[in-house]
């Protein structure tokens, strides 16, 4: 096949979801590539959703930081963690953006035709080369991407993380400065819980209810009392609510490596992006540093690539999935730590142990990007967690098949 000229070639996009992994791809390979036209359907009327996503700036490529901004809604230098026998103030940036920001950064793209929206649209079928909507009509592109959000999958075990949050406005200064990341002095229920306080102004906040726990039940009726009695804690009660956030996040815990060694036989599928890729950290359920690592790697493939677009792009993304796969290896044990091997009401322990550990480490923590000495010094120390009931849990590939033959007994 002749080399692509980028200069010349047209490359069309077809995207299914106007989410946030959707979005973040448009905007990118629009934004670094001329000749990029981008199709995205969703079967929502308005793109992005009403969300908020927050991340430490060390959590993206330096690089990129110039190009991320117009998404910053907020952001501040230092935040806070807060334990009933441990409290700290951290230097790492902190940086917030919402579904307006995002809106904001592919509306150029909108006005100029290059981003095509088809909303309200059911899509009925995905392959690697067309998708179909519930009238019938297909839409072709070189490259066709699965943006949906999240799916279970019976091949990742997963823990789960539930928030619920309010974004209120008070009548007097709130007087809260730094984000609090993690307030974990509130009393514990369903597995570890804390509060987490965004500040967006003098008398705006945002306030989320926030659980690491074992189950998939959601009682928003709690969670709203919970936070009222929080806000009260603080003396905020002349207030008025401007918004409301909800959502469950996976936190994984282990994943069958057949998955893996299987990924790239169906080769007749979209390419799985964001959430529905498994795109996110391990560890918090956050997406969009891992949305934007992933738009840029796309980005720089079709600017460089020479030969059959699709199939090398395939090709990159299933071998990006295999490294992911390997690094984030003790982070999904981090986490059979925590939720299988820790008690419920014990596992702030475990947060309040790691928040004692060197900025630094903090850092390359929520980058994914730990050393190996970094590795050692978690779990080095008094353990917050019985240490033959953690040995027990070790094993990838052995929790795997133990929780296969549960589910096969239940």
């Amino acid at each position: 096949m002749e080399k692509i000229d980028k200069n010349t070639q047209s490359i069309k996009f077809v995207v299914v979801g106007a989410g946030l992994s959707g979005l973040i791809l448009a905007w990118r390979c629009l934004s670094s590539n001329p000749n990029v036209s981008v199709i995205i359907i969703d079967s929502n009327h308005i793109i992005g959703g009403d969300h908020t996503w927050s991340f430490n700036i060390n959590d993206i490529e330096s690089s990129l930081h110039e190009w991320i901004e117009p998404f910053i809604a907020h952001s501040w230098k230092k935040y806070d963690v807060k334990f009933k026998g441990y409290s700290r103030r951290l230097n790492i940036p902190y940086c917030t953006g919402n579904s307006n920001s995002l809106r904001a950064c592919v509306d150029p793209f909108i006005k100029s035709g290059r981003l095509k929206l088809i909303l309200d649209t059911e899509v009925v079928k995905l392959t690697s080369f067309d998708v179909t909507i519930l009238n019938g009509e297909k839409f072709t592109g070189d490259y066709i991407f699965d943006a949906r959000g999240f799916t279970f999958d019976d091949n990742i075990k997963l823990g789960i993380q539930k928030f619920y949050g309010k974004t209120i406005e008070t009548a007097k200064p709130h007087n809260l400065k730094y984000p609090i990341i993690m307030d974990a002095t509130v009393s514990q229920h369903d597995g570890y819980r804390f509060i987490y306080c965004l500040p967006f102004g003098k008398n705006q906040i945002l306030i989320e209810d926030t659980y690491y726990s074992d189950g998939l039940n959601f009682d928003q009726d709690k969670y709203n009392k919970r936070i009222d009695q929080y806000i009260e804690g603080n003396n905020w009660t002349e207030h008025k609510v401007i918004r409301v956030e909800k959502g469950i996040l996976p936190i994984t815990l282990a994943i069958d490596s057949k998955l893996i060694e299987k990924r790239g036989l169906k080769n007749k599928e979209p390419i799985k992006i964001g959430m529905r890729g498994n795109f996110y950290h391990p560890v918090t359920g956050y997406s969009f540093p891992d949305s934007v690592r992933l738009a840029s790697k796309i980005s720089r493939t079709i600017n460089s690539c020479d030969k059959n677009k699709l199939v090398n792009l395939d090709l990159e993304i299933r071998k990006y999935k295999l490294l992911l796969y390997r690094r984030d290896r003790y982070f999904r044990l981090l986490n059979r730590l925590l939720f299988k091997a820790s008690s419920p009401s014990k596992r702030h322990l475990v947060l309040q142990r790691f928040y004692t550990l060197s900025e630094s480490l903090i850092k390359r923590f929520y980058e994914g990007n730990l050393h190996k000495k970094d590795m050692l010094r978690i779990l080095i120390g008094k353990p917050p967690v019985p240490v033959l009931r953690a040995l027990y849990f070790f094993s990838e590939r052995a929790f795997v098949a133990r929780e296969k033959k549960r589910v096969k007994n239940d």
